[in-house]
């Protein structure tokens, strides 16, 4: 009996599927509005391929041998699904139209103030207060205000005195300084005899001169300068002619003396200690000197107008 009754199943699902497939058109004829197919079944017993499924409407009773059957062509509902990602922002709307203008509003009162010229406040004086509309007129109905300032009041004890304020930029300043140098005897190479050094306390000047007297033994030429000491780098002479100092004697003058004058001007471009030093040197191919000096340095912040 299951035998039977499995194989009349798969049977008639067999012969379902052949009668959809067959009979599409007379089938999608016969959908009901309520999507419920209702159909006679009839067994192929001795399988001579006749007609086993047919449709019927919801209240056609099946023939003889046939067994009534329905379905829905719409399943049963799923369960929810998962929910979908963020969607994207839309663009944006477009622009409102403007909105009617609104009603004039009542004109305001502003506040006018002007000096109290001793009508209320008195001597002590004040301000009068005005409430005046948009054209500057007083409105009617209204009295100004008065202001008036305080009398004076007692003076107030001595403050205690505040903390030192911090020190002031240096001020302009000079200074000078004095060096003698040993007598030197005159050479035919330049050479550097004595030096001058001085510390300055800011950017400014400094007049270096040099002054004595030179003794000359035998017809001779020399010059003495200012500047930067004589070295095997530096051997020879680099001051103008104009800051130099020359001295010489004609023959039959034994001895000769001659006074010795120069001066020269420096800048120095900060507070620190500089040295000039004093150089000599022998012009002519012969001769003899012998010369006694004293440097001086004067120092100033600011030069003369």
């Amino acid at each position: 009996m299951r035998e039977a009754v499995g194989s009349a199943v798969a049977v008639v699902s067999m012969a379902v599927a052949f009668a959809l497939a067959t009979e599409v058109r007379e089938a999608s004829a016969q959908i009901p509005s309520n999507n419920v197919f209702y159909a006679c079944i009839q067994l192929d017993r001795d399988h001579d391929e006749g007609r086993i499924v047919r449709l019927v409407s919801a209240d056609e009773p099946c023939r003889r041998r046939e067994q009534r059957v329905h379905w829905n062509v719409t399943g049963p509902k799923g369960p929810e699904g998962p929910r979908g990602p963020q969607g994207l922002i839309g663009p944006p709307g477009p622009v409102g139209q403007h909105g009617d203008v609104g009603a004039q509003g009542r004109a305001g009162f502003s506040v006018a103030t002007s000096n109290d010229a001793a009508d209320f406040c008195g001597v002590v004086g004040g301000v009068k207060l005005t409430l005046i509309d948009a054209l500057g007129v007083p409105v009617p109905g209204t009295d100004p205000h008065f202001v008036c300032n305080g009398a004076p009041g007692v003076p107030g004890e001595k403050g205690a005195d505040g903390p030192p304020g911090p020190p002031g930029p240096p001020g302009s300043s000079s200074a000078f300084k004095q060096v003698a140098v040993a007598q030197f005897p005159v050479t035919a190479a330049a050479a550097s005899v004595g030096a001058i050094p001085f510390t300055t306390p800011g950017a400014g000047s400094v007049l270096v001169t040099a002054t004595g007297l030179c003794t000359l033994s035998a017809p001779a030429a020399l010059a003495l300068e200012l500047g930067p000491q004589i070295t095997a780098a530096n051997p020879s002479f680099t001051s103008p002619l104009q800051t130099q100092s020359w001295v010489s004697s004609a023959t039959g003058e034994v001895p000769a003396y001659r006074s010795v004058a120069l001066s020269r001007l420096f800048t120095v471009p900060s507070e620190g200690t500089f040295q000039i030093f004093l150089n000599e040197q022998r012009a002519s191919t012969a001769g003899a000197a012998t010369c006694y000096v004293t440097l001086t340095a004067f120092f100033t912040a600011t030069l003369l107008p």
